[in-house]
């Protein structure tokens, strides 16, 4: 009789526990109404069934999906020549995320061809007809919708859409940025978020030489920004959360999750090395994301509770980007350590993170990380994130 190798039994064993927790957390999402999610949930909850039918092949997870994903085509979607909200934008990205990985799996459409064709053409006139799309206030509207035409890729309607937009991708940091208070550098809605646009859509094949210029002018700002860390001083992080827009200067926090910190960001360098093919970017990569490891308290992290943007959550499946990335297992053990740090704090009230508004925000995230840590059957829910 072979013997299993003991990385094999510790592997199993940390699937078993991660399925444990999944699975009370989800009974806590169906007790609390999931099958009938409020409109602004109707997104969260048809990519998390979709996600729940794959891991585990249930015909009723399949068409609770299939039945949600329905009632969001259906909801009211802006009129023509309408502003879209950044909120709006992002449920368009879920259709189009649902679209297609259904039909990767084929399972049947929900939505018409010709439905998400009006999307697309509705989001990039919507972000074309802006008197200035570079203003800090309307840039996210720009990310959004660079993310939602990189999610309908191969479609060449999409494709050509995409390809509009970052030949006329605007510089970092915005024009007329002293107008606003604050520039945001982190991950959910900042620099970093802006890079991964454009680092995703070059993997998917865009080729605008548009796309190095800007990523490489958007590190360097970003690399410019890093400071040594002291922990004596309560100097935890390397990179700001945020800059001054008047005189760009970074402000710093000791804040780790997904939406701001240095784990965001360490991704983000991985990511872009091997598109750029440069070595130093591994390397002070790698540093961040070691220096990282060495927080694991509160002062050190402000992690607080469990939800996904600013909780534990969000930085369990961080380390778990940040492994993939890199190979490193030293990022996979810490991707373990939050997530035992995820069950121990659920027990503190979720009920202002469940009401949050982002995407995959509150218990569905916490929901989706767990998921992934108890099986590898899903799709790529956070290429809807990033």
């Amino acid at each position: 009789m072979s013997t299993l190798a003991p990385s094999f039994v510790a592997a199993r064993a940390e699937r078993a526990t991660a399925l444990r927790r999944w699975q009370r957390m989800h009974t806590l999402l169906a007790s609390g109404g999931a099958a009938e999610p409020p409109q602004a949930k109707l997104a969260d909850f048809a990519v998390y069934y979709h996600c729940v039918h794959q891991a585990f092949d249930q015909p009723a997870d399949e068409a609770l999906a299939q039945r949600l994903a329905q009632q969001l085509v259906r909801q009211p979607w802006p009129a023509p020549d309408a502003p879209w909200s950044t909120y709006q934008v992002d449920q368009a990205s879920a259709l189009a995320w649902l679209s297609a990985h259904r039909a990767a799996g084929g399972l049947p459409a929900f939505c018409a061809p010709e439905r998400l064709a009006a999307l697309d053409k509705a989001l990039y006139q919507a972000v074309r007809d802006l008197p200035d799309p570079s203003a800090p206030l309307r840039r996210s509207l720009l990310v959004g919708v660079g993310r939602y035409l990189r999610l309908r890729l191969p479609d060449p309607a999409a494709a050509y859409y995409l390809n509009a937009l970052v030949a006329h991708w605007p510089e970092w940091p915005p024009q007329g940025a002293e107008a606003a208070p604050a520039l945001s550098l982190g991950l959910a809605d900042g620099l970093a978020a802006e890079l991964f646009v454009l680092l995703r859509a070059h993997r998917a094949g865009v080729r605008h030489p548009n796309i190095e210029a800007r990523v490489r002018q958007g590190l360097q700002r970003l690399l410019r920004l890093r400071r040594d860390v002291d922990f004596l001083a309560g100097q935890y992080s390397v990179f700001p959360y945020q800059a001054r827009a008047s005189t760009l200067e970074g402000e710093f926090s000791s804040e780790l999750s997904w939406r701001c910190g240095d784990a965001g960001q360490s991704w983000l360098l991985y990511e872009a090395q091997a598109i750029l093919q440069d070595q130093e970017l591994a390397k002070i990569a790698e540093l961040v994301g070691l220096n990282t490891l060495l927080r694991t308290d509160v002062a050190a992290t402000n992690v607080r509770e469990a939800g996904f943007y600013q909780g534990a959550a969000g930085v369990a499946q961080l380390y778990r980007q940040l492994y993939c990335a890199s190979g490193l297992p030293a990022f996979r053990t810490a991707s373990h350590h939050w997530l035992d740090r995820t069950h121990d704090l659920l027990t503190a009230p979720l009920a202002a993170a469940q009401a949050e508004q982002k995407l995959l925000g509150g218990l569905t995230g916490v929901s989706m990380v767990l998921l992934s840590a108890a099986t590898e059957n899903i799709p790529d829910w956070s290429s809807l994130l990033v």
